[in-house]
């Protein structure tokens, strides 16, 4: 744990410093005993039923892709369904993925109104980049089944200042 390197720190009494600051465990764990574990429990208790309603559209995806494999190569049930049944697999596959990417995005955006109105900076740090992380991944078929954007909302908790 003592890699962990403290990026908010890197510029501090008005003096930049060349390397940033190397935490150690027992920093670490002060800074998780001072977490709002509050805010991030009410952010999972407010977005938990989205996150419901984006596992169907996880499961739908894959589904389809179930479907698009195990029938594009069958010419005998492509030909008999006079390959609907492919097409119906991607636009189930298609269907989920939107689906997903939409309840995540919905998730975030009520996450993200409670967490600004609790006056916490959520452009400061790495989060720009875990959150694109996070939308990319929603658009994956199997991590898309995952709560992905409560990694977002848990670094925001205990990084927030």
């Amino acid at each position: 744990m003592a890699n962990i390197y403290d990026i908010q720190n890197i510029q501090k009494n008005g003096q930049v410093v060349d390397e940033p600051k190397k935490l150690d465990s027992i920093e670490i764990a002060q800074k998780l005993a001072a977490t709002d574990w509050k805010l991030f429990q009410l952010l999972i208790n407010t977005t938990i039923h989205i996150y419901y309603i984006q596992i169907f559209f996880g499961i739908l995806t894959l589904i389809g892709m179930l479907i698009m494999a195990g029938l594009n190569d069958n010419w005998f049930v492509n030909t008999i369904t006079f390959g609907t049944l492919t097409e119906a697999g991607a636009a189930i596959f298609i269907v989920g993925i939107v689906g997903a990417f939409i309840c995540g995005v919905v998730s975030f955006l009520i996450a993200t109104a409670l967490i600004v109105s609790r006056g916490i900076s959520i452009l400061g740090g790495i989060c720009i980049a875990i959150l694109s992380v996070c939308l990319v991944g929603l658009l994956c078929p199997v991590i898309n089944i995952l709560p992905i954007m409560w990694l977002w909302c848990l670094y925001v908790v205990i990084h927030n200042k």
